[in-house]
């Protein structure tokens, strides 16, 4: 029987679209330690989850209301 031949997974930062070393971020979470890319974005913040900053986080899920009151425009 052959050998399947498997190539290694690669993923972009969706931040500075460059290449993420899975190996190192791989390593990080199964040690539960945070990871930083080096453009800055945090990968895995690792430890307890509810100590996690959440101004660094995208705002997308946190809330649903609006920031700020719709203009009435000069109609």
């Amino acid at each position: 029987m052959a050998k399947k031949k498997t190539q290694p997974g690669f993923a972009i930062c969706g931040q500075c679209a460059e290449v993420i070393d899975l190996k190192a971020l791989n390593l990080a979470i199964a040690e539960d330690r945070p990871y930083v890319h080096y453009c800055g974005r945090v990968l895995h913040w690792g430890g307890n989850e509810s100590e996690v900053p959440t101004g660094d986080l995208d705002d997308s899920h946190t809330s649903t209301s609006p920031s700020s009151s719709p203009s009435t425009g000069d109609a």
